[in-house]
């Protein structure tokens, strides 16, 4: 679960860290109000869980209490990345001197947390690793105690910035990585982590994901992890399934198992395809709750395709099979259906789906499936056909 901005940085706060002032507003009379408690001047943002907030127009700075209300009558109800804005965040304005990039990621090539600094404030990490890799330290993390590997000093001197620049970062990446040991973190973003006029290092935004699993240790984020799902997610929630949207994607993915559906992410991009969300129906499936996730998804009218892979160990493969048909039948999307099922009763799903024209990817590999789906999106293979073993 992704903390809230204003959440996120009241636990940066509250370790001592520096990071804007500022309240949540859900009206623009609200932002009004808010923005003249700091003296007029504010930044008012969309509280959405997902990134590119900046490039969507829903973060705006503003110069006096009336220019903050009529931000926020801009911004509140607009969607973006599958998430309605109900709730803004108006705070300080930073007087932005330089920007850098800070972050801790769970690294799954070194099997733990990973510190990441660049002076490339503003820039996204990528780039920067691709242009100019000699601007990026990055050392390992104690998953236990949030150390920092010794070198990350000397490496940090390397970039040549102002010593008092330095020191400041230092105290600061030492105290995020405590955070994320603390609050069994995934992702400890701080982007950008602004300098100041004053040499202040203050972070200008950030994001904190905890791991799910660990939430019950966490008290304090339940409401908000019922919160900041959009109201798809909740839907799928109510149906024993999990779903999370992804912005800019433009195929649906239907599965069953987190680790196959993470995999699945990967193989549409490797095929050139941008996934619109993970969406695992859980285990033992039967018709109904196959029904109510299928129905979800393909209400949707904007996809290019969608891809179903579901094993069947416990669930009835054709129940699956008559749901995804059924569903099919009521919507009419506009857009390839590749369903692969393999296991319990999958001959009889395969014929029901055959039947009703819908493409069937007879294989075991997933990666044959999601090239077919690239196929029939690319028009290199004809909706309807079937691939066999």
């Amino acid at each position: 679960m992704r903390l809230s901005e204003f959440r996120g940085k009241k636990v940066l706060r509250d370790a001592g860290l520096r990071a804007p002032n500022g309240a949540t507003a859900t009206t623009p009379v609200e932002a009004r109000r808010a923005a003249a408690d700091l003296g007029g001047k504010a930044v008012v943002k969309a509280m959405i869980p997902v990134g590119g907030r900046g490039k969507a127009g829903l973060v705006k700075l503003v110069s006096s209490p009336a220019d903050a209300e009529a931000a926020a009558a801009f911004i509140l109800g607009q969607v973006h990345g599958g998430h309605t804005v109900t709730t803004l965040l108006v705070e300080e304005q930073v007087r932005v001197k330089n920007e850098h990039y800070l972050s801790i990621i769970l690294d799954s090539s070194r099997r733990g947390p990973v510190l990441i600094f660049s002076p490339e404030g503003g820039m996204d990490i990528e780039q920067v690793a691709v242009e100019k890799p000699d601007r990026l330290v990055k050392v390992e993390v104690d998953p236990v105690t949030g150390a920092i590997a010794r070198d990350f000093s000397v490496r940090l001197a390397g970039l040549a910035l102002p010593t008092a620049v330095l020191t400041e970062v230092e105290r600061f990446a030492i105290q995020l990585a405590r955070i994320y040991v603390q609050y069994d973190l995934l992702l400890a973003e701080v982007n950008p982590l602004v300098v100041d006029a004053d040499d202040q290092v203050i972070a200008a935004d950030c994001k904190l994901e905890i791991d799910d699993s660990s939430l019950f240790r966490h008290q304090e984020f339940q409401s908000e992890a019922e919160g900041t799902l959009s109201a798809m997610e909740k839907e799928v929630k109510g149906l024993g399934g999990t779903l999370i949207s992804l912005p800019d994607g433009e195929v649906g993915v239907i599965c069953n198992g987190a680790g196959m559906g993470m995999a699945m992410l990967d193989m549409l991009k490797s095929v050139g395809l941008r996934p619109s969300n993970f969406l695992d129906t859980g285990g033992g499936i039967r018709y109904q709750r196959m029904k109510g996730i299928t129905t979800v998804l393909l209400r949707e009218k904007d996809f290019r395709g969608v891809v179903i892979n579901l094993w069947g160990g416990i669930a009835l493969l054709d129940e699956v099979a008559q749901a995804i048909i059924d569903v099919r039948d009521e919507y009419r999307p506009p857009y390839p259906l590749v369903v692969k099922l393999v296991g319990n009763n999958q001959e009889k799903a395969r014929g029901l789906l055959e039947k009703a024209g819908i493409t069937v990817a007879k294989v075991v590999e997933t990666e044959k499936a999601v090239q077919m789906l690239a196929e029939v999106i690319e028009g290199r293979a004809t909706d309807g056909r079937t691939a066999n073993a």
